[in-house]
């Protein structure tokens, strides 16, 4: 399955469901069961024809599972309100079977029961057992995210109810756990951290203000983001120019010009074609002077030291994605 096509299915299935849980690959064959449903409307039958085509399973099937998910998503909002203190999360499983996973910490069937009577899905439901409440999982990942603040240090968190724990995601997590360490600080029990690239850890967790010489000897600065997977999507365009203090800027058709804040595996050389940057494969991403089509967000200078320069004032463009000058028409 595609990028593209396991996109397009999450966003159905997380739209109907609205639950923080991680949906499978969905590749499960099941036999529609005969319920008297009504009419399907255009944007419910436009649905589960993409679900339909992803699954292998019948378009009628698909209608009724699409149906069950707001039922689902009831539940789901009627645990965590009414159950908070043994309710450890509701997801929905795709293979082999499909059903409706509800996790407890204690006394599940019990507890789930009074919620079953008289649902026609009651024979999907199964239950597990766990050791952290979703309460205490999110417990444990606002502490997280406050040690990391304290820090000044940027992760990534997710609550990932099927395996009954926080993921943490930073560049180099031997350093991140060393750091927390050091401060007299620990991470609560359910987290567990990993690595954006297992194969390529960095070497640091903040951002840093590189500089450079440039060819008249000005010194350019290059600040440059913590590690990140994540990034925002807005866009912005315009021309790539560097001010008179060696600032990187994008000026914009109205005249304004923000300040880049570069990702953390880009980098800037200075050659016979100009003052050029480098993508994290090495191939020449913008060039000083040049249109330049950049993905991003308005900037944001918390874990970046040394950071606002004074030299390079606002406003300020945290950068997400750029295409190869090679590539681009």
């Amino acid at each position: 399955m595609n990028a593209g096509k396991a996109a397009a299915l999450a966003f159905l299935i997380i739209l109907a469901l609205a639950l923080g849980a991680c949906i499978p690959d969905l590749q499960a064959q099941s036999q529609p069961t005969a319920v008297d449903e009504p009419t399907p409307g255009p944007a419910l039958q436009a649905d589960a024809a993409e679900y339909a085509r992803q699954t292998g399973v019948s378009q009628e099937e698909a209608q009724r599972r699409l149906r069950l998910q707001n039922e689902f998503g009831g539940l789901n909002g009627l645990l965590q309100s009414e159950q908070s203190q043994t309710f450890a999360g509701l997801w929905i499983q795709h293979e082999p079977d499909y059903r409706l996973v509800v996790a407890f910490t204690q006394d599940g069937e019990q507890t789930l029961q009074p919620y079953l009577e008289g649902k026609s899905w009651a024979e999907l439901v199964e239950i597990k057992s766990f050791s952290h409440s979703l309460a205490e999982l999110k417990a444990a990942q606002w502490q997280t995210m406050k040690t990391a603040r304290t820090l000044n240090i940027p992760i990534y968190s997710g609550i990932d109810e099927r395996e009954n724990r926080v993921n943490v995601v930073v560049g180099n997590p031997e350093l991140f756990l060393e750091e927390v360490h050091a401060a007299g600080l620990e991470l609560p029990e359910p987290v567990e951290v990993a690595a954006i690239d297992p194969d390529n850890l960095t070497d640091r967790l903040r951002g840093v203000v590189e500089t450079y010489q440039g060819p008249d000897g000005q010194t350019i600065y290059f600040p440059k983001q913590a590690p990140s997977n994540t990034y925002m999507l807005a866009l912005l365009e315009g021309r790539l120019i560097l001010d008179e203090n060696g600032c990187l800027r994008v000026e914009d058709q109205s005249g304004e010009a923000r300040l880049i804040l570069w990702r953390s595996d880009f980098e800037l050389q200075v050659g016979n074609e100009g003052i050029e940057i480098l993508d994290d494969e090495g191939q020449v991403a913008a060039r000083v002077d040049e249109e330049v089509r950049v993905g991003g967000g308005e900037g944001m200078l918390d874990a970046i030291p040394g950071m606002p320069l004074e030299a390079c004032p606002g406003p300020y463009w945290s950068m997400g994605d750029i295409g190869a000058l090679d590539a681009k028409p």
